[in-house]
């Protein structure tokens, strides 16, 4: 946190960085290049501002633990600001429309918690108490793509990161993410990643070589 004196009102900077693993690059990608959380849209702002003071606090100490609480005060405060900018923003279509409404939630919810189980649409209309019609319609609207679709989308975005761990074959990657074909798993992770999946190991492996 730096303070920097001038003749315009007092505004303090808190800078840092977030790191994700492969599994959030869905939902990251649907994150706009910058948000803004207005005092007067943001219920969540008295929580933001005193997240905030403890971190300035704790990025000032050398207390022991300090850097353990500053983690976790990190995954709080961007938490906080992605409720804070759900709440407030207009949305397009994508993932994060989909979080901002809470009717859709608990399916959106179910496939990234558990992207290889069999969803079938009734099961997550059921999930929001919805008739199977209106939420396909829903969740399309604001998706931009069907349930069906965004189910794809994790579930290559965690093969693909099971492939890069390099522990399990493609055989047990595709069953693991939903596939009982192994077929069908290389064709549909083809068709997204633009290489097969024997390709993009050997591609992630010569990366880190």
């Amino acid at each position: 946190m730096e303070t920097n004196d001038g003749d315009g009102p007092a505004s303090d900077v808190l800078c840092g960085e977030f790191r994700f693993g492969p599994a959030a690059a869905p939902l990251l990608r649907t994150l706009p290049a910058v948000m803004v959380i207005r005092g007067g849209t943001a219920p969540a702002l008295a929580t933001l501002r005193g997240v905030m003071a403890l971190l300035q606090l704790e990025a000032d100490s050398s207390r022991p633990g300090a850097a353990a609480i500053l983690g976790q005060l990190s995954s709080t405060l961007f938490a906080l600001l992605l409720r804070g900018w759900l709440e407030g923003a207009r949305h397009g279509q994508g993932l994060l429309a989909v979080l901002a409404q809470p009717r859709l939630q608990p399916a959106l919810h179910a496939m990234l918690e558990q992207p290889g189980h069999p969803w079938t649409l009734d099961r997550l209309a059921a999930l929001c108490h919805m008739a199977r019609a209106t939420f396909a319609r829903l969740f399309r609207a604001a998706a931009g793509t069907p349930p069906a679709e965004v189910l794809t989308q994790l579930r290559m975005t965690q093969a693909a990161r099971l492939l890069a761990q390099g522990r399990l074959d493609a055989g047990q990657i595709g069953e693991q993410v939903g596939y009982r074909s192994e077929a069908a798993f290389h064709r549909m992770f083809k068709r997204h990643h633009g290489v097969g999946p024997g390709e993009f190991r050997r591609a992630v492996r010569r990366q880190s070589a």
